[in-house]
């Protein structure tokens, strides 16, 4: 669930509409597992879920999200890159960084 403030599609909803309510995020976007972390960066947010992956949504004009393309994901997407697909175990976000500790290698 989340609400308030989502300029840049940080809330992972699918849109950039600003809330007074709170709207329920759609399970779909996190490949049928269940979200055991939510890290929030600045305008950003990072979800690892049960199944040790990270999925990114919000503002990624520096690449903050670890998404590719330098743009605003408006809901959560996998991250695939080699070493860390099923091997997230946690995140930090900070301004306009995210550091990614692996199951296996650390950071």
């Amino acid at each position: 669930m989340s609400n308030h403030q989502n300029p840049y599609g940080q809330l992972g909803l699918g849109h950039q509409i600003n809330l007074t309510t709170v709207e329920e995020l759609k399970p779909q976007h996190f490949t049928g597992a269940n979200v055991r972390e939510v890290v929030c960066g600045y305008y950003w947010t990072t979800f690892v879920t049960n199944d040790n992956n990270a999925h990114s949504c919000g503002d990624n004009k520096r690449h903050q999200c670890g998404l590719p393309e330098a743009e605003e994901y408006l809901v959560p997407t996998l991250l695939e890159y080699p070493g860390l697909k099923n091997n997230v175990e946690t995140v930090v976000c900070g301004h306009y960084y995210s550091l990614f500790m692996s199951c296996e290698f650390g950071i």
